[in-house]
C-alpha cells in the first residue's frame, strides 16, 4: 500500500471513529469492527459461558444483542456480578494487557456477538496507534463504570439500590427510549449485583409492583415492566 494512501486512510478511520464515539457506543463498536476487517458472528443461549476466569484471553467480543454478566467468585464460591454489558459493548478487551481472563462472562439471555481476535487488536497498536488509543479510551470509559458500580449498588438502603439497578438495566438495554419498559434480571442475579439476599430483592420488587412503580407488560422470555420513572428516580436518589 502507498504510504501516503495508508496515512490518509488511517486519518480517515480515526476521524470516523471519533465521530461515531460522539454519536453513541453502538456506532463506535460497529465502525471499529468494520475497520478491523470484521470478525465472525457467534450466538450464545441464556447461561452459556462466553469465557471463564483463568482461561487464556484470546478473543474480544462486540455485543450485537442481548446482555452479558461478568461474574467473580468469592472464596466461599458465591458468585458476585461485577459488571453488566448490553448491546454495543466491547467485552474481553482486557486481553490487550492481561493474557488471562480475570472474570467469567455468562449470557443472561440470547446473545449475538462479533468475535475479534486479540492479536488483531494488538496489531492495530503498531499499524494505527491513534485508532488503538481511541479503543483504549473507550475501554477506559467502561472501566470507570466500576466506580459507579460501587457508589450506586453498594451504598444506601436496599430499596434505593434496587431502584438504581432497575434504572441502570433500562439504560443499559436502551429501554429508556421505549416508554420506560425494562427487562429485569432474576432476584438471584440482582442480589448478586447488590450483595444482598434474593429474598430482600424480592420483597422490594413486590413493594414496587404493589405501588405501581413497576407494571408487568408481559413481553418476552424475561419479565418486562413499565416503569414509573419519576417515582423510581426519587427512591434511587434517597
Amino acid at each position: 500500500m502507498n504510504s501516503n494512501y495508508g496515512h490518509a486512510l488511517n486519518q480517515l478511520q480515526e476521524t470516523e471513529a471519533r465521530e461515531s464515539m460522539r454519536h453513541g457506543r453502538n456506532m463506535f463498536r460497529d465502525d471499529v469492527t468494520q475497520m478491523l476487517g470484521g470478525g465472525h458472528s457467534i450466538r450464545f443461549a441464556p447461561r452459556d459461558v462466553i469465557f471463564r476466569e483463568g482461561e487464556a484471553a484470546t478473543t474480544a467480543f462486540v455485543l450485537r444483542s442481548g446482555m452479558v454478566k461478568l461474574v467473580s467468585y468469592l472464596v466461599n464460591g458465591r458468585p458476585r456480578i461485577v459488571r453488566l454489558y448490553g448491546p454495543g459493548s466491547l467485552l474481553g478487551i482486557s486481553g490487550l494487557v492481561d493474557p488471562v481472563c480475570e472474570h467469567t462472562a455468562i449470557a443472561v439471555d440470547d446473545v449475538e456477538a462479533e468475535c475479534i481476535p486479540i492479536r488483531r487488536l494488538l496489531r492495530l497498536r503498531a499499524q494505527n496507534p491513534r485508532l488503538y488509543a481511541l479503543i483504549a479510551e473507550s475501554w477506559y470509559s467502561d472501566l470507570r463504570e466500576a466506580d459507579t458500580w460501587i457508589t450506586q449498588f453498594s451504598t444506601g438502603s436496599i430499596k434505593a439500590r434496587v431502584a438504581r439497578l432497575v434504572n441502570h438495566l433500562s439504560s443499559l438495554t436502551g429501554s429508556d427510549h421505549q416508554g420506560g419498559a425494562v427487562s429485569l434480571l432474576t432476584c438471584s442475579e440482582m442480589a448478586a449485583v447488590l450483595g444482598v439476599t434474593p429474598e430482600s430483592v424480592s420483597r422490594v420488587l413486590a413493594e414496587f409492583k404493589r405501588n405501581d412503580l413497576l407494571h408487568d407488560v408481559g413481553e418476552g422470555a424475561r419479565e418486562r415492566y413499565r416503569r414509573n420513572v419519576p417515582a423510581l428516580q426519587a427512591i434511587a436518589e434517597d
